[in-house]
């Protein structure tokens, strides 16, 4: 048997009180942009608590869905009229479909308009279906357990369920721009932050020559845009910047210097995109330029919010976290970032900001304005 539907739930968006349809809008949109991009075209109707998608190929579409922000839920089903009679043969189509040892019809009114209650809805429904196949109903652990979803007007009746993501609609939460190393750690602070209802540009600060687009980096973008195809990427290139740095600046102090100097273009592109923070994949004493007293005089280059959402993680925790998004396999692949040709053996860990400004007095102050002059879209 072939779904004709898909049953798409969210959550968290239910709490949205007055907001809830322009998040629910949100998500019925990037759903559309997700399906499109697979080559999918799909009508999507909103119904109680609920969104019902009919594609070509529901079980495709279920899985595709699954994996957009704010979905709890799929379920490749079947639509029907709201009647009892139709629920019973459609739940009769699907169990013989299966032909488990044993069965339970777990039924949702998502409407009260209909008639018989949840409860009744399922009585009905099992003792039919056990009437015709003579099969054990099991309410604790079915080996079938036939779902019913019921408004005014359709029944929509499904078996499986496919894990959604959640979270927020990417997109509700205004615009950022994510520092994009070829780490591990910075895809997964963009999937958090997408996750939290983020409109994310990607920024990468770029060692090599001017209008490369390396391959590793490109890869960790499409990555990312499996989850939301609308992801833009920034290069910088910095081999001016760098050079700066390592004949005008102690050795110990160059990486601070740097991440300094990446704030102060990663808040100048934001304010040009009305961006309203910096998403970083910091996290707290994970490598030197990470200490606390680091991050503070790093973050005052900065005029805008930033936010770590990797902070309190430790590496183990982030590193099941791109394995399950899909990005780790790609993150240890070998690159070199600007960052691996000024870390010196001994770093600075415990940095000042009075001392660090005195560094940076020596630097030519134009090269940031260059770089982002020299920016391009990858």
């Amino acid at each position: 048997m072939l779904e004709d539907c898909v049953i798409v739930r969210y959550g968290e968006i239910a709490l949205k009180g007055g907001n809830r349809s322009m998040f629910e809008k949100k998500l019925s949109g990037n759903m559309k942009i997700v399906l499109e991009t697979n080559s999918i075209q799909a009508r999507i109707e909103k119904i109680s608590g609920r969104f019902i998608v009919e594609p070509k190929n529901a079980r495709e579409a279920a899985q595709i869905i699954s994996g957009v922000f704010g979905v709890t839920s799929t379920s490749p089903g079947f639509k029907v009229k709201a009647g009892l009679q139709e629920i019973k043969e459609k739940a009769l189509e699907v169990f013989n479909a299966s032909k488990p040892n044993s069965f339970r019809i777990t039924a949702n009114r998502l409407e009260k308009t209909f008639k018989e209650t949840s409860m009744e809805v399922n009585n009905i429904v099992g003792e039919f279906i056990q009437e015709k196949t003579k099969c054990r109903v099991s309410l604790k652990n079915p080996e079938l357990d036939i779902g019913v979803d019921i408004t005014k007007d359709n029944a929509y009746i499904y078996t499986e369920r496919f894990e959604g993501v959640g979270g927020l609609p990417a997109g509700v939460s205004g615009k950022v721009v994510c520092l994009l190393s070829g780490g591990i750690d910075s895809p997964v602070a963009a999937w958090l932050a997408l996750k939290r209802g983020c409109d994310v540009t990607l920024l990468h600060f770029l060692h090599e020559e001017r209008n490369k687009r390396p391959g590793k980096i490109q890869e960790l973008k499409e990555k990312l845009c499996k989850y939301h195809p609308d992801i833009k990427l920034v290069y910088i290139p910095t081999k001016e910047i760098e050079k700066e740095i390592i004949m005008k600046v102690p050795a110990k102090m160059r990486i601070v210097i740097l991440r300094r100097i990446f704030m102060k273009i990663a808040s100048k592109l934001a304010n040009e995109m009305n961006a309203r923070a910096i998403i970083t994949g910091d996290n707290i004493g994970q490598v030197a330029s990470q200490t606390l007293d680091n991050l503070n005089v790093i973050d005052k280059a900065s005029g805008i919010l930033t936010i770590r959402p990797l902070a309190g993680l430790d590496k183990r925790e982030i590193i099941d976290l791109a394995k399950k998004i899909g990005t780790y396999e790609t993150s240890i692949q070998e690159y070199k970032d600007c960052c691996n040709f000024l870390l010196p053996k001994h770093p600075e860990t415990k940095a000042k900001l009075m001392e660090t400004e005195k560094i940076e007095q020596q630097l030519d102050d134009t090269l940031t304005e260059k770089a982002l002059e020299e920016s391009y879209e990858g």
